[in-house]
């Protein structure tokens, strides 16, 4: 009798114990996932707020594919003298006299840096490399920049997913261009 409550005793602390480490583990998943993607909302929000305006592309890659990228201008004036009737001449982003920034994002990681004439990142050659690693663990990441219809002042609306495992989170966040 005495060997069978023990047994069951055992059994039962071993299940509680298996238990709490999926917990946990679970738990843990989402809150690096949560600060994740605050992180990088967060650091998309301050470069577009300071911008004067901005654009959203999917360019080719490096060793193939494709890049969704962002790309936030420091001065319109600038952005101005790209752009065609169509579209913006990306590859020319490096020739601007003002910054420019690129969010990009390609194999499940966001990536940031300065692709204007004192940048090292080129936009018509976009690579994985980890010293622009913004984020891990994205799962998509979309953005549209619209003009809002009464003021004519643009925004950017931002879509970021990420999964670890088993978890998973989203942030949406609209962000006004301020300085227009």
């Amino acid at each position: 009798l005495a060997i069978a409550i023990s047994t069951i005793v055992l059994g039962t602390l071993t299940a509680l114990t298996v238990y709490a480490s999926r917990s946990t583990k679970l738990t843990n998943e989402k809150i690096t996932l949560q600060n994740e993607v605050k992180d990088a909302v967060n650091h998309i929000e301050s470069y577009c707020m300071e911008a004067e305006t901005a654009s959203w592309h999917t360019v080719p890659a490096t060793g193939g594919g494709t890049a969704k990228v962002l790309v936030v201008y420091e001065r319109r004036d600038d952005m101005k003298s790209i752009v065609t009737s169509s579209a913006v001449q990306v590859d020319m982003v490096e020739t601007l006299e003002s910054d420019a920034y690129a969010y990009w994002f390609m194999n499940g990681k966001l990536y940031f840096g300065k692709c204007s004439h004192t940048g090292d990142v080129k936009i018509d050659a976009l690579e994985a490399k980890d010293i622009y690693l913004l984020a891990d663990h994205v799962k998509e990441f979309s953005c549209e920049v619209k003009k809002n219809e009464k003021s004519g002042k643009q925004f950017v609306e931002i879509d970021l997913q990420a999964g670890l495992g088993r978890s998973e989170y989203s942030c949406n966040k609209t962000v006004y261009i301020r300085n227009q």
